[in-house]
């Protein structure tokens, strides 16, 4: 089942190291897996409420029942991606994903086909839409997302961070317009041929620049990573000698505060940007103002991701995962004490500094301290809990609202997890023997 990586062309061929494309196409497959992010969906939410007629209560049930199934499949997926390589599974993933969108698209025709008397309407639509957004979510966050992360990483060593770091400007340009784009689609050719539009896009133009460009290891094609022989020979800070199994990382300390670190920041910013409008309101601030920190926010993001991506070649990973931490402190303690003034510019800046560092560790994290042979199956693990933490998080601000008739205690929980971590941070080591990274 895996594709030769000499067919259609070879990469070793290319008049220049093909990581470079790599970077790219990588890049492209997180760029596309958009429509199934929460930022994508986002966009098609108020169209969707209105054509069928469901409460937001409903809606949001449908998203977290869906993206929660998602995350339990992810695993055994990782272990196909080591199995049968990055092209076989992106590929599946993209065309997943289109037909997900364009079965979305179609929605309101299943929801009339399948009437029944004795069942009501809004049943049968939000239980059409979790399926929706179960393949969706599936094929766009979790798996394209992914494959795509690992394999760029599997390319570089000594440059890993500074290709990520670089690489993840144009992904956050991409994603911080996305709405827009989308909600001027939308008014364009309406919310069903934007999703149409979406889905051939991602179901089948880029599955094909899948099959064609994609690649999984420098090794297989007769390259190295960085695209050096000499500096194959020399030891770097992230070079990983050890290849560890899903168990032998599962029972290891480290795994585990990278996982739940990167999981909590999941389940916050995503309960944030859900629940934005309503928290800013609360604190006596403008719904103008709640959607103004996300512009100041991401220039943050981009110099932390620059400057991140320099620095994650030269350091212990540990320490800049307590880095990312403090951001994350930063900005729960100016949504708890929100109003005008240090507040909001503590929750920008914290925000800044969390999705600026969240994908640089998220891709450099595991082959560094892992290896790359079983690196499907320990990110598809990893990508399982982020996943089912973003899909509780606005759940669990939600009910904080509706049992305190505030968000704070929900945020008091996030403050209390995330100092805890932040302290065991400077113990989570890299688990490699004998390497100066950490």
């Amino acid at each position: 089942m895996t594709l030769s990586p000499d067919k259609p062309f070879s990469p070793k061929k290319i008049p220049f190291f093909y990581g470079w494309v790599i970077a790219v196409v990588g890049t492209l497959g997180i760029i596309m897996s958009m429509p199934g992010q929460t930022v994508g969906v986002s966009a098609f939410s108020e169209h969707l409420l209105k054509a069928f007629n469901i409460t937001r209560n409903q809606f949001s049930f449908a998203y977290m029942v869906g993206t929660i199934i998602s995350s339990l499949f992810l695993i055994k997926v990782g272990k196909m991606y080591d199995r049968f390589g990055v092209r076989f599974v992106a590929g599946i993933a993209a065309l997943g994903m289109g037909a997900a969108l364009i079965g979305l698209s179609f929605a309101g025709i299943a929801v009339h086909k399948f009437s029944f008397s004795y069942i009501s309407d809004t049943y049968i639509t939000v239980g059409i839409l979790t399926i929706g957004f179960f393949v969706l979510r599936f094929c766009g966050q979790g798996v394209l997302t992914m494959v795509s992360r690992n394999m760029v990483a599997k390319w570089f060593i000594r440059k890993r961070g500074l290709v990520v770091g670089i690489t993840g400007i144009f992904i956050s340009f991409s994603f911080s317009s996305s709405p827009k784009l989308l909600d001027a689609l939308i008014g364009k050719v309406g919310w069903q041929m934007a999703w149409i539009i979406c889905g051939l896009i991602a179901g089948l133009l880029f599955s094909f620049i899948v099959l064609f460009f994609y690649r999984d290891n420098p090794e297989d094609c007769g390259l190295v990573p960085d695209g050096s022989i000499a500096e194959k020979t020399n030891e770097s800070i992230h070079s990983a000698k050890q290849q560890f199994t899903l168990k032998e990382a599962r029972n290891n300390f480290a795994f585990w505060i990278f996982s739940l670190s990167l999981a909590m920041c999941a389940l916050y910013i995503t309960a944030l940007t859900f629940h934005v409008a309503s928290v800013f309101t609360k604190a006596g601030l403008t719904t103008k103002e709640a959607f103004m920190i996300f512009i100041p926010s991401s220039f943050i993001s981009i110099i932390g991701r620059l400057i991140g991506g320099w620095i994650s070649d030269k350091i212990k990973l540990k320490y800049l995962l307590s880095v990312f931490l403090l951001g994350m402190i930063i900005s729960i303690t100016g949504m708890i004490f929100l109003q005008e003034g240090l507040p909001i510019w503590s929750v920008i800046i914290g925000n800044g500094i969390m999705s600026g560092l969240f994908a640089l560790i998220l891709t450099i994290v595991w082959p560094t301290y892992f290896g790359k042979k079983h690196l499907g199956a320990i990110t598809g693990l990893n990508m399982s809990i982020i996943i089912f933490f973003s899909a509780v998080g606005p759940w669990i601000f939600s009910q904080s609202l509706a049992l305190s008739k505030s968000y704070c205690p929900a945020a008091y929980f996030c403050l209390t997890v995330v100092l805890i971590l932040f302290v065991l941070s400077f113990k989570a080591d890299n688990p490699q023997k004998g390497t100066k990274s950490g």
